[in-house]
Formats: C-alpha cells, sequence, structure tokens
C-alpha cells in the first residue's frame, strides 16, 4: 500500500497520477489511510503465521497476570511479559524453542519452551520447564490478541563487548538522578552484586544476583533501606543502555496473578552507562543485607536438583537440610559455619563434622566435611548460592528444640501408627542413643533401627518391609510435628539409594523418578510400649520376597503409601 499526502501540485510516478486535493481533504484522507494500513498489517500479522504479536497467557503455571509481547528478527525470537521475564528463541516456521527468564535471585526462576502456532495463528500451544528439570514439562499455552501491536519487546543487544557492570544513571536532573553500581564477581563470572539509590525518593538498596547471556542479562534480588525485599531482571538492549523491571515482592510466586496490584509496586527503569563501577560503590549499600548463611544453595554432590538449605538465628547457631537426605546443625563464627552432618541411614559412614567458609561475596562457600570412621579423611564440600530470597528457609526443617523428643506413638491417619523408642547410649548421656520402630504405612508393616541424637530430636534409621529396604531420617520440628523421609536402597547394607536420578535432558518428559518421600505428622501421643516398637521386628530376619514379586506398583513398600499420603495431606490443606 502506498500513500501519498502530498498537497499543491500534481504528481507523477510510473504512469500512475496522484490527484491533488485541497489541503485539509488530504489531510483527513491521509489519517484514514494510515489508519487502513495499520490495520492491515494487524491483520496480516494475525494471518500469516508470524510470531510477532502480543499475547495473554491461558496456561501457565506461574503466571503474573500481564501480557507478553514478542518480536522477530530473520529467526531470532525475543520478547517481555509481565514486565517483570524475557524469553529469546529461534523460530523454525511455526516452531519456536527458546529460553525463558524472570526476575529474582531465586530457584526455578529460568529454563526453557518449545512452542507450537496453532492452525489458525491465534494462538499457540507449547511446554516450558526449569533449568535443573528439563525433562519435566508444563503447559504453556497463549491466545493473540489481535487489534494490539506490540511497542515493548525491549530486544536484548548481541553487543557483548561490555557486560552489565559498571555505573548506570536514570532519571533527569528535573525529577532527580538514580545511581546503579554493578560488579561481577572476579572468581565467578556468571554472579553479580551492587548498590543503588534512587532520588528523590530516598531509597538504598543492595542488589545481588546471577548474570546471562554473556553477561548482558541478570536476575537479581535487593533489600532497601525501608525493609523492602524484592526482585528484578536486568536486559542491556545496546553495548550502554540497559532496562530494569522490578517486583517488590521476594519470590516470584508471590506475584502471579498481581500483575496490576499495587502491593507488587512494578517499576521500570531505563538506564545509561556513564562510567566504571567499583567494589567500594557496589558494596556501598551491603549493610542492607542482613544475613548471610540463609538461603538455597546448590547440592552437586547429590544432582543438579539438588538443594542444601540452611537457616541461621541470632545466637549463632545454624542447620539445615541437604537433597531431603541428611542434615546439618552447628553453629557460626564469622563466615564460618562448623558442626555435625547426619547422612540418612544408620551406619559407621552415616555422621561426622564438616567446617565450611563463605567466600565475601557470600555468593558460595567451601570446605570440607570429615566421616566418624575415617578421621583422617577430608571431603571437599563446595557449593555457590541458589536462591537468596526468605522463603527459601522453609526447606530448611528447623529442629523444635527445648525437651520434646521424638519418643513415643505417632498418628499417621486413622489406621495407621508410627511407634518410636529410644535407648539412651548410657545413664549420663541421654542426648545420644539407639532407636527402635515399627510402623504401618497402608497397612503394610514396616521394621525400623537405628540411631538418635540431638537430644532425641533427630533420628537415621534403616527401614525393612516384606518386600523392600530402604534408610531414612525423621525430624521433629514442632512439640507435636515431625517429618519422616525415606528412600529406597538396592539391598541392605547399601546406603546410598537407588533413586538419586534426576532427569538431565528433555529426551524423556515427565519421567516417574522416586525422589524419596517426605511425610509431615502432627498427631502425637507420648504412650507406646517396647512391644509396640518391634511388633515388626520380624522382618529384620526376613530374606525380601523375590521369588514372585508382585509388579512395582502393587508392592507394599514405604515409599507409594507415603507418596499417597502427602497427596492426602495437601489436599486436606487446601481444604482448609
Amino acid at each position: 500500500v502506498r500513500v501519498s499526502c502530498v498537497s499543491g501540485k500534481k504528481e507523477q510516478r510510473r504512469d500512475h497520477f496522484f490527484i491533488v486535493f485541497a489541503a485539509d481533504t488530504m489531510r483527513v484522507l491521509c489519517a484514514l489511510a494510515v489508519i487502513l494500513v495499520t490495520l492491515q498489517a494487524v491483520h496480516a500479522v494475525s494471518n500469516n503465521g508470524s510470531w510477532t504479536g502480543v499475547w495473554r497467557n491461558d496456561a501457565r503455571v506461574d503466571d503474573f497476570g500481564g501480557l507478553m509481547t514478542t518480536c522477530v528478527d530473520g529467526t531470532r525470537l525475543q520478547g517481555t511479559f509481565s514486565a517483570i521475564g524475557f524469553v529469546e528463541g529461534t523460530t523454525k516456521g511455526r516452531n519456536v524453542t527458546g529460553t525463558w527468564k524472570v526476575g529474582g535471585y531465586t530457584d526455578n526462576v529460568y529454563g526453557g519452551f518449545e512452542w507450537t502456532l496453532n492452525a489458525d495463528n491465534k494462538g499457540f500451544s507449547g511446554y516450558y520447564w526449569y533449568n535443573d528439570e528439563p525433562c519435566v514439562y508444563y503447559n504453556w499455552n497463549a491466545t493473540r490478541l489481535e487489534n494490539l501491536l506490540n511497542t515493548d519487546c525491549q530486544p536484548l543487544t548481541t553487543d557483548t563487548s561490555l557486560s552489565i557492570e559498571g555505573h548506570w544513571q536514570a532519571g533527569n536532573k528535573d525529577f532527580g538522578i538514580d545511581d546503579l553500581w554493578i560488579c561481577v564477581n572476579d572468581k565467578d563470572e556468571s554472579q553479580f552484586h551492587g548498590s543503588y539509590e534512587l532520588d528523590p525518593r530516598g531509597i538504598q538498596a543492595f542488589v545481588w544476583g546471577r548474570t546471562f547471556d554473556r553477561g548482558v542479562s541478570a536476575q537479581g534480588s535487593y533489600y532497601d533501606n525501608q525493609g523492602v525485599e524484592g526482585m528484578g531482571i536486568f536486559k542491556m538492549t545496546s553495548k550502554n543502555t540497559m532496562v530494569t523491571y522490578q517486583y517488590n515482592v521476594p519470590f516470584y510466586a508471590d506475584a502471579f496473578e498481581d500483575y496490576y496490584s499495587p502491593n507488587v509496586n512494578r517499576r521500570q527503569l531505563n538506564w545509561t552507562r556513564i562510567d566504571k563501577s567499583s567494589e567500594s560503590l557496589c558494596n556501598r549499600h551491603k549493610n542492607q543485607l542482613s544475613f548471610s548463611w540463609d538461603g538455597a544453595w546448590t547440592d552437586v554432590g547429590y544432582s543438579a536438583a539438588s538443594r542444601f538449605y540452611v537457616c541461621t538465628a541470632d545466637d549463632g547457631s545454624a542447620w539445615g537440610v541437604y537433597n531431603n537426605f541428611g542434615s546439618v546443625v552447628g553453629t557460626i563464627k564469622g563466615n564460618v559455619f562448623s558442626g555435625r552432618f547426619y547422612d540418612s541411614g544408620f551406619c559407621a559412614a552415616c555422621q561426622g563434622n564438616f567446617t565450611l567458609t563463605l567466600d565475601s561475596t557470600f555468593q558460595s562457600f567451601s570446605g570440607s566435611y570429615v566421616y566418624d570412621n575415617q578421621p583422617g579423611t577430608k571431603f571437599p564440600w563446595t557449593e555457590t548460592r541458589i536462591d537468596a530470597s526468605s522463603e527459601a528457609s522453609s526447606g530448611c526443617a528447623t529442629l523444635a528444640g527445648g525437651s520434646s523428643t521424638l519418643q513415643g506413638r505417632w498418628k499417621i491417619d486413622a489406621n495407621n501408627f508410627l511407634d518410636i523408642c529410644l535407648t539412651p547410649a548410657s545413664k549420663n548421656d541421654s542426648t545420644t542413643g539407639k532407636m527402635e520402630g515399627s510402623a504401618t504405612f497402608d497397612g503394610a508393616p514396616v521394621y525400623l533401627t537405628g540411631a538418635y541424637s540431638q537430644n532425641g530430636q533427630l533420628i537415621q534409621f534403616n527401614y525393612k518391609t516384606e518386600t523392600d529396604v530402604g534408610v531414612g531420617s525423621i525430624r521433629l520440628t514442632g512439640t507435636k510435628t515431625l517429618i519422616f523421609t525415606a528412600w529406597e536402597t538396592p539391598e541392605e547394607g547399601v546406603f546410598i539409594p537407588t533413586n538419586f536420578q534426576h532427569c538431565l535432558s528433555s529426551t524423556e518428559r515427565n519421567p516417574a523418578y522416586d525422589n524419596g518421600q517426605i511425610v509431615q505428622v502432627n498427631t502425637y501421643d507420648t504412650t507406646t510400649t517396647s512391644s509396640r516398637c518391634n511388633r515388626f521386628s520380624y522382618l529384620k530376619n526376613r530374606d525380601l520376597d523375590s521369588s514372585n514379586p508382585p509388579a512395582r506398583s502393587a508392592a507394599p513398600s514405604i515409599v507409594a503409601p507415603l507418596f499417597e499420603l502427602v497427596l492426602a495431606l495437601v489436599s486436606l490443606f487446601f481444604l482448609f
């Protein structure tokens, strides 16, 4: 479509003559023509299979409630969604594959996706997954909004000669200048830290997180002098320009469906690089960071999907849980965390001592651990922070403290009970000792033997049923609450579960990996007897029934009933 908006003369082009109208009439017709061309362009976009457009999510688990805009340059697709995340991908006809990221120095905030344009070109359907579990897929479907043109793609720069490191400014002299100083860590360029000041609002904050795309994009969490903990995303749009999006909530799940809510206080700032940064400027407001060890860390000794959760108290005590397989209890002095670790299972090599040292950025630690039965051998223990939000503390399974112990009868449900008996190590030492227990899970008998520590609030055990053996742990998290974790092992005497498997590629979708089960029990009766605790002791001398083993799904294993119980507990939680 060609439109000539010339008035006052006759114009001839390739034998086509454009009629000259009076100036006012011509302006009106030109305006109508521009509108018509725009509508035709919108209609063409929605009907030619283009990936350029504005979309509304119809099915994505972590939907923030806003819209997504996408732009395509050749085969490169880019876009933003709900002013907190962005996508990048490669188109191939009606399909696109790529990566997504949302704000926050937290867990599960980036991954991949696959989309396919619907037959009518009015939407797409597909899947997304998290980076550490690429074979567990979730639906991501969207509808094209036909009458909207995308204006906020904010394409990521392809110039990676400079990273986000530097001194940035936003705003203007009339309304106030905002300053942001960012430093990329010397030891690990995938991490950054920094400080910013928003004028004239008087906000001073510390921010830290992860970098991506060779340093031109990043995710971070921030803590300011007004007590706000928030999350943000950083995206360089050119060598010297950057856009940031911020939500004043600590964890991305807190912003679901809240795009238009004033509670999240969304903010977009456009920055210009003006100078280099320095460590002193980047740490200018590090005092706003009120913790050091707290949060979630990688746990690479088990798998990419495993996590090590750490929590601390004001008195210097600290505790944590790794991979739901073991616990740590200790103290913190300065940047050093030392204490005892306890793996699941009852064995000579199931516990020991550890000493860990936090680096100056608070983003990684290194140290070693030693098993009690190998006092002369140190094993390295080095991890990287994966989650700096206050939400991460929920994974610590903090011990109850006080005088309560795990001794007694615990009611799992109306027909299933767990009986625990504790025997002190000596008359003078009741803080540690042996344990014996019996339980039924979905009617299947289970016998447990093991040891207790931490004044009777932590148990490591081996279990045996008529068809399975395994290891586990029990933690007292309240006067009437315990957390029971069980892992199946291939045979007796083996203390590494066969189910430390996590998907590492997207070739197998939604596999039924059995990564241990956790049950929280909330009904406690202190009265129990030794006869209750050893009522299934006959199992310890019984060979597993392997002559004609039942189908896996029908086996009365401890793990399957636990999984069903977890679902029941979750259902009750949402019911009440």
